[in-house]
């Protein structure tokens, strides 16, 4: 019996390293550079009021590789569970031109391509992709795995807050979306892959609230992440482990308050390396003691805060830099980290209250040093 739970224990964890996603450039073989999503999102859109643009949600099928050549074709089919097969559709890259019907974006020798995609009631189960320049031609199929990403999303009273769930995969590009109901329920289905961000916000963006971020969201099994919209931001959100240190982990981010950024102070600046940089301050003042940090819904004490400033764009912002206590917190597997905050101030002679929260996910190794 004892041997028998073993066993099944080493599965278990040889199925979570396997279905942990690889970055499209992974592996040894000749074609690890190529791979394909496919999101399956049916149409929607969001409208920023703020920034006065639309948001369009549809369905894509985005593919990577190395490129043979500044010229060269791709194309691609897709299977479904049924085992059939749809038609295969080419698409012919030039390095410097542009085709309306299809997106393409280089990094060097690599690149992706995004195509718009009919939604499918049942998502592709196989996606066939070659890559070809000449009589060179790589093909490869890729099995597609898909995981479920729902939760509710509320405001800081508790109360349901109906937004938009906007996944993009690489940056700040994507068109995978999916607003929650009246109740603040939301469920998307989502390739198997790591996600650089989630922004979670309506229309109210930038005027009434402040979207609510997820970073490096780790797609490998359906999840559960619960969101609240409130008048701030955890931006640029980061965690990792004090390898050569106490047992802590740091955390990194910029908050910002929509209350400043509509009413923004007066211009200061700040001399970092005998340097002087104007400051674009739309941070609230926080204190550990408005700051709550979880790792896995537990909570883990704050033992150091700074404030630092933050480079962007030839100017800098205040951002801050904490450090928390992971005594005892379960450091095995995925953490799902939430940092959230509640600061109060006064403008215009008015308080005014900065509400945020913010999620990033990391996996530790067995001591909870690292992360992958």
């Amino acid at each position: 019996m004892r041997r028998t739970l073993l066993l099944l224990a080493l599965l278990c964890s040889w199925h979570a390293l396997l279905s942990q996603p690889r970055s499209p450039f992974g592996g040894t073989h000749d074609d690890s550079d190529i791979t394909a999503y496919w999101y399956n999102v049916p149409k929607d859109s969001l409208r920023i009021v703020v920034m006065g643009q639309t948001l369009q949600f549809h369905s894509t099928l985005e593919i990577y590789g190395q490129a043979p050549s500044d010229s060269f074709a791709v194309s691609a089919s897709v299977s479904m569970p049924d085992g059939s097969w749809g038609t295969s559709r080419e698409y012919v890259v030039q390095k410097g031109k542009k085709d309306p019907s299809y997106q393409v974006q280089w990094r060097g020798k690599f690149f992706k391509l995004i195509t718009s995609a009919s939604y499918k009631p049942v998502p592709p189960a196989k996606i066939l992709v070659a890559v070809q320049s000449g009589l060179n031609r790589r093909t490869k199929e890729i099995a597609c795995r898909y995981h479920r990403l729902s939760g509710k999303i509320a405001d800081f009273e508790g109360k349901p807050f109906r937004a938009v769930v906007l996944v993009r995969p690489d940056d700040f590009d994507g068109t995978a979306g999916v607003w929650s109901d009246a109740a603040g329920n939301y469920s998307i289905l989502l390739p198997e892959r790591i996600y650089s961000n989630i922004f979670v916000d309506d229309e109210s963006y930038g005027l009434k609230t402040a979207e609510a971020w997820g970073w490096h969201i780790i797609a490998d099994a359906d999840q559960t992440l619960d969101f609240k919209v409130g008048t701030g931001e955890v931006y640029n959100l980061i965690v990792w482990p004090n390898n050569g240190g106490a047992r802590t982990y740091f955390l990194s981010f910029r908050p910002m308050s929509v209350f400043f950024y509509q009413n923004q102070p007066p211009q200061t600046s700040v001399t970092i390396e005998e340097k002087s940089y104007d400051v674009l301050d739309v941070a609230p003042r926080l204190k550990s003691n408005e700051i709550t940090v979880r790792f896995n819904g537990k909570e883990a004490p704050i033992v150091s805060l700074q404030k630092y400033y933050e480079w962007t764009s030839g100017r800098v912002m205040p951002a801050y830099l904490l450090q928390v206590s992971r005594e005892n917190l379960e450091n095995i597997g995925k953490q799902s980290v939430i940092v959230e905050y509640q600061s109060e101030s006064e403008l215009g002679g008015k308080k005014v209250v900065h509400t945020s929260t913010g999620v990033f996910q990391f996996y530790p190794n067995f001591s909870g040093l690292s992360f992958y």
